[in-house]
C-alpha cells in the first residue's frame, strides 16, 4: 500500500511539471508522408554545445519534441537552446529556427540562453506550448567540391570532412554543428554532393597538414554555403625549410645555453603563440615550425638579460637570425 501511494504521488508530481512540446512534421514532394526520417537535434547553450540523434518520424511523418526540465529520454531536451536537423538520405537536409527552453527558470537566467543573431529566427518556448515545425522535403544542389592548392594543382590523397554548421556559439565560444560526412576525393581534388542545402557548411581537410592560406592564424577548414556547380576551394601544405635562430651574450659574445625561443602570432584572440623552444650549447635553436604568414614577431629571452624581438616580416623559410642579449643592470 505504501509503495503504491509512493508511486501515485511521483505520477501526480510529474504529470504538474511545465513542459513545451514541438513536433516536426515532414512530408515527401508528394505530399505523403516521409516516415523512417532521422531528426538530430543540437543544443547550443553553454557550457558545452552537443548534437545527438532525436529520433525518426514516424508512420504519419512526425515525431515529438518534449521541453522539460529533466531529460528523461531521445526525444527530450532540457533547459538550453535548440535548432533541429532533418536528415533524408534522398534529399536535402532542412535546419529548423531556435527554440530556446528556460522551464521555470526567470527571464534574467533565461536571457543567457539566447543565441547571436544568425539571421534565424528565435522562438521562446512557454510552459504548455504544442508548436509544430512543418517541413516540405525538396532536392537539393548538385555541388561539385573542388580541392586544389596555390598552383591550383588539385589536391589529393586527403580526407575531406563535411559538417553543417549550425552557426551558433555559447558563452564560452564554442560551436555546435552536425557531421555530413568524411569522404576521400577523385584524383581531380573533387568529391560531388547531392542535394547541398542553402546552408553554411564546414569543408575540414583532416590529417594531412593542410590549412588555409591568407589568414593570420592557421586553421584547417573553411565555412561557405556550397552553390551548383563547382566549388573551389583552396588549401595550402607548409613546405617550411628549416630556420636557424642563434643568441649570445653582447658582452662575451659567447652563445647563451637555454635561452627561450618564442613567437607572437599575428591573431593574438585566436592564438597568441609562446615559447616553445630552447637553445642548445652552443646557442642555437633550429626549427621548421615558424609560418612567416602568421608571425608577427619573434624573438629570444633568459632569466637575467632583456629580451629581444624581431619582426615577423623579417622572417623566411630557411632563413638564419642571431639574437645579442644585454644582461639586465
Amino acid at each position: 500500500m505504501k509503495k503504491l501511494l509512493l508511486a501515485s504521488i511521483s505520477v501526480l508530481i510529474y504529470s504538474c511539471i511545465s513542459a513545451a512540446s514541438l513536433t516536426i512534421s515532414v512530408k515527401l514532394p508528394d505530399g505523403k508522408p516521409a516516415k523512417g526520417v532521422p531528426i538530430s537535434m543540437a543544443q547550443l547553450e553553454n557550457p558545452e554545445p552537443y548534437s545527438k540523434p532525436a529520433g525518426i518520424t514516424d508512420n504519419k511523418g512526425n515525431l515529438k519534441i518534449v521541453f522539460e526540465d529533466a531529460v528523461i529520454n531521445q526525444a527530450s531536451a532540457g533547459r538550453g537552446v535548440y535548432r533541429f536537423v532533418v536528415m533524408p538520405k534522398s534529399f536535402r537536409w532542412e535546419v529548423s529556427d531556435y527554440y530556446c527552453w528556460a522551464g521555470s527558470v526567470s527571464e534574467t537566467a533565461y536571457s543567457t540562453a539566447n543565441p547571436l543573431n544568425t539571421g534565424a529566427l528565435s522562438k521562446a518556448m512557454d510552459p504548455d506550448d504544442n508548436l509544430k515545425w512543418y517541413v516540405s522535403l525538396s532536392k537539393g544542389k548538385a555541388a561539385k567540391i573542388q580541392i586544389i592548392n596555390p598552383d591550383n594543382k588539385p589536391v589529393t590523397g586527403c580526407k575531406l570532412g563535411i559538417g553543417l554548421d549550425l552557426h551558433a556559439r555559447s558563452k564560452s565560444g564554442l560551436g555546435a554543428g552536425i557531421p555530413v560526412t568524411i569522404t576521400g576525393v577523385d584524383r581531380t581534388g573533387s568529391y560531388f554532393f547531392k542535394n547541398a542545402a542553402d546552408l553554411p557548411y564546414t569543408l575540414v581537410m583532416n590529417g594531412c597538414g593542410y590549412y588555409v592560406p591568407g589568414l593570420d592564424y592557421e586553421v584547417n577548414y573553411v565555412e561557405m554555403t556550397l552553390k551548383d556547380g563547382i566549388n573551389i576551394i583552396k588549401f595550402k601544405h607548409p613546405e617550411r625549410k628549416e630556420i636557424t635562430i642563434r643568441v649570445r651574450d653582447f658582452d662575451t659574445q659567447e652563445p647563451i645555453k637555454g635561452a627561450l625561443i618564442c613567437e607572437e602570432r599575428k591573431a593574438k584572440p585566436v592564438d597568441k603563440g609562446g615559447c616553445f623552444g630552447k637553445t642548445n650549447a652552443q646557442g642555437a635553436f633550429y626549427t621548421n615550425e615558424f609560418n612567416p604568414e602568421h608571425v608577427s614577431k619573434f624573438g629570444a629571452t633568459k632569466d637575467g638579460y632583456i629580451e629581444q624581438w624581431l619582426d615577423g616580416d623579417s622572417l623566411s623559410d630557411g632563413g638564419e637570425y642571431e639574437f645579442v642579449l644585454r644582461k639586465k643592470e
